[in-house]
């Protein structure tokens, strides 16, 4: 007499079964192909497949608009007829329209009210979108992808990688450093050798603290895709535990890429106390 299968092992069976034929239905409605490099547990996969459905599902029926038509159309004045407070007064309330309707703006914070109200008005009022009708979505724009600032984007790169060589803070290296990486002298090197050189830094200090980043020099070169920054960096570093802070200042010379990606991305960095 055959054993009985256990519950979980029929259980197990079953939502495979019910996940492949998820597969096989969004293949034959919406098109495309499903691929998996690593086995996942049949019940996380039947909840990413049932969501991916549902956004399949609002994305076949959204119609397209514009965000103007989106947020309902409200009446905002022209930029040119509103003074310094009416333009931060009417910014907020535009912000909250947007927000109302879950859609975020993202910008940096030089970016002045009066330039940042008419591109909101004029240009992505006008920009159109598909209405997706499907709850907890959200949609994101960057007034820099409309506007891009490499220099603000590289203030941000220069402010992680500072954070990571002084205050040992632990980011994921391999967005904000290239994997072609040179040393000091410009020649190509192994990213790990750069490391030690760091970690032979921390071994130095206790802790420190970051107290002033500032920019001595920048150039955007020709082809807008490199470029190099010279920053002088203020640091309080403290050489064990309950000593005293001590405050140094610290040359850092960086050479950076635009990766494929749209990000900067450091390939060589030189830094030393002045």
């Amino acid at each position: 007499m055959a054993k009985k299968k256990p519950k979980k092992d029929k259980d197990f069976e079953k939502l495979s079964e019910e996940n492949e034929f998820l597969k096989l239905k969004m293949m034959a409605e919406f098109g495309g192909e499903f691929f998996s490099d690593s086995p996942v547990p049949p019940e996380v996969e039947n909840i990413f497949l049932k969501q991916i459905q549902k956004i399949q599902r609002a994305h076949a029926q959204a119609e397209t608009i514009t965000i103007f038509e989106l947020i309902g159309e409200p009446e905002f004045p022209p930029v040119k007829s509103l003074g310094k407070k009416e333009v931060r007064k009417q910014l907020k309330a535009l912000l909250a329209a947007l927000e109302k309707k879950k859609i975020t703006l993202n910008f940096y914070p030089t970016v002045p009210l009066e330039e940042l109200y008419r591109f909101i008005t004029e240009e992505l009022f006008l920009h159109k979108v598909e209405n997706m009708k499907l709850k907890g979505w959200r949609l994101h724009f960057n007034y820099e992808d409309f506007y891009p600032n490499p220099e603000m984007d590289i203030a941000v790169v220069v402010n992680d990688a500072a954070t990571f060589i002084f205050e040992k803070e632990q980011i994921p290296l391999n967005f904000i450093f290239n994997e072609d990486f040179k040393d000091e002298n410009g020649l190509q090197c192994e990213f790990e050798e750069f490391l030690e050189r760091i970690n032979f830094f921390h071994a130095s200090f206790e802790k420190a603290k970051i107290e002033d980043i500032h920019s001595i020099e920048f150039t955007l070169y020709e082809d807008k895709k490199s470029a190099y920054e010279k920053v002088f960096i203020t640091v309080k570093t403290q050489s064990a535990k309950r000593k005293r802070y001590v405050e140094q200042v610290f040359e850092v010379d960086l050479w950076l890429t635009l990766h494929e990606t749209g990000q900067w991305q450091i390939n060589r960095l030189n830094f030393f106390a002045l």
